[in-house]
């Protein structure tokens, strides 16, 4: 038999949830956007790099290079072992 959840426990449970819904929602509509790329500039799928340049304007930074330091401070604090990005084959040359 399962354990009872405590309030805390069972509120953060329903936030995940529904962070989890968002994103499903998100990654539903990212595919409906263009992809501008070239074959050899998809390393990362469009719907990351969108939720990343999202979160970094929510964060206050409107600039590509400030954004990519951003992103880069933020991968180097801790905050990476959340993220899991799936990149495409690289071709050899």
């Amino acid at each position: 038999m399962e354990r009872q959840l405590t309030p805390k426990e069972a509120k953060a449970r329903a936030a995940v949830s529904r962070f989890a819904d968002a994103l499903d929602v998100f990654e539903g509509t990212v595919v409906l956007l263009s992809n501008p790329r070239r074959p050899q500039g998809k390393r990362y799928p469009m719907s990351s790099v969108v939720l990343i340049a999202l979160i970094a304007m929510v964060c206050g930074n409107d600039d590509a290079d400030v954004i990519a330091d951003w992103w880069g401070k933020t991968m180097r604090s801790g905050w990476g072992r959340f993220w899991t990005f799936r990149t495409a084959r690289r071709r050899r040359m």
